[in-house]
Parts: C-alpha cells; structure tokens; sequence
C-alpha cells in the first residue's frame, strides 16, 4: 500500500523539464516534467508515469540540459511520508 512521491527542485533561472523514466520488470516508461524557475514539484510516481500498482523497479531523474537541481523520494504509507534520498 506504499506510494512513491518525487520532489524535484529547479535551481536555475528558467524553468526545466526533467525527464523521469522508470524501469521495471522489463519494460520502461518515462515523463518529462517542469518545473518553473527557482520553485519545486513534487508528485506521485503514478501521476508521472503509468507505474502498475504495487510494482517494484528503479526511477531515474535527469536533466536533458544538465542544469543544476535537487530531488528527494518520498515514500507514503497509510497518512505518513517517509524520506528516501538519492542512491
């Protein structure tokens, strides 16, 4: 019953789009999200990408500009986020 949240930073002066791409049993899917200048987003990986509940696989985050930024993973477990830093 855990849900994967993603908090993604933009540390430039324009807006960025990042790509997420998740692989999982085989198969890849991947999203591209912006983020406005100096703000953040924070999202479920299910509202990113079409993730198939309760699936285990790796996510990815990159800056195809390779601008400067910052993520954490948060994982959500019955009303209570736990932090997941990047690995």
């Amino acid at each position: 019953g855990a849900r994967l949240g993603i908090a993604i930073a933009n540390n430039t002066d324009s807006p960025q789009g990042y790509l997420i791409t998740y692989v999982a049993g085989g198969s890849t899917v991947s999203n591209t999200v912006t983020v406005p200048a100096r703000r953040a987003v924070a999202r479920f990986l299910d509202e990113i990408v079409s993730a198939p509940a309760a699936s285990v696989g790796v996510v990815t985050i990159t800056s195809p500009t390779l601008s400067n930024f910052s993520v954490i993973g948060l994982r959500f477990t019955g009303g209570v986020f736990t932090t997941i830093p990047p690995g």
